[in-house]
């Protein structure tokens, strides 16, 4: 099977994509940051906004990791030339 070459398109995609995946991790972190769980006093309310929070960390994850295999791919891809 022989692979086709990437196209402007293609090597547009996945820049928009991690401009997505970019915005998402920064909001992500900043909200952990701003928001820390144990301040929380009313135990209900702290164990709800833990559970969100390790949710949240665990997405984290993942998007760093797609982020840095989507730059990768994003670095082989040959460079948009503009007209």
């Amino acid at each position: 099977m022989k692979v086709r070459k990437p196209t402007n398109d293609d090597v547009s995609y996945v820049d928009r994509k991690l401009l997505v995946l970019r915005d998402q991790i920064d909001k992500a972190e900043r909200y952990l940051s701003e928001n820390p769980w144990d301040k929380i006093e009313d135990s209900d309310k702290r164990e709800k906004e833990f559970r969100f929070q390790k949710s949240l960390s665990d997405s984290l994850m993942q998007w760093t990791e797609s982020y840095i295999k989507m730059s990768i791919i994003s670095l082989r891809l040959p460079k948009t030339r503009k007209a």
